[in-house]
């Protein structure tokens, strides 16, 4: 077992797609993490309801998420979020608001662990506007130059404004 400060945290995981969630349970036992599985977003509702977590990894693309995410981080439990390439502009801009602290694609799944070591480590440092930059490129390509007009008060915030706490790291 590795040495690391994951070892004994409690996190509890949600996804549709089981083979996430037996890589997940077998990163979790190399690490010594106290993983919690549910298939859906209800299910993790209904636990969630009766167990501490220290973290909460959510599909962002299930349907309840923002519910569970809002849930989550109303109990004080910080949330890392799993994307696919089909999350919006509107989706990430709302998770945000919620209180999202982290995003990674499901392309980078095979690095979740020393991911999370940098939530737990990193969670205090105002990481919003680097990591912007870094996914405004994909969105850029994805939905054109101009994704961000829309709501482009929220885009243009500084990291200050943002806060400490909600940081969000997106990986590609």
């Amino acid at each position: 077992m590795k040495k690391t400060i994951l070892k004994g945290k409690g996190i509890l995981a949600v996804n549709n797609e089981r083979n996430i969630l037996v890589f997940l349970a077998d990163e979790a036992e190399n690490y010594g993490v106290i993983l919690d599985l549910a298939r859906s977003c209800r299910e993790a509702m209904q636990k969630m309801a009766c167990l501490s977590y220290d973290l909460a990894i959510l599909d962002a693309m299930d349907a309840g998420c923002l519910d569970l995410l809002a849930l989550a981080v109303g109990n004080d439990i910080p949330v890392v979020m799993l994307t696919a390439h089909t999350m919006t502009p509107e989706a990430l801009h709302q998770s945000i608001e919620i209180g999202a602290r982290a995003f990674l694609s499901k392309r980078r799944l095979g690095q979740i662990m020393p991911f999370l070591e940098d939530v737990f480590t990193l969670s205090s440092r105002p990481l919003w506007r680097k990591n912007f930059e870094m996914v405004a490129g994909y969105f850029g390509k994805t939905y054109g130059s101009g994704w961000c007009r829309a709501e482009s008060n929220f885009w243009n915030r500084g990291e200050e404004d943002l806060g400490s706490e909600n940081f969000a790291i997106i990986l590609e």
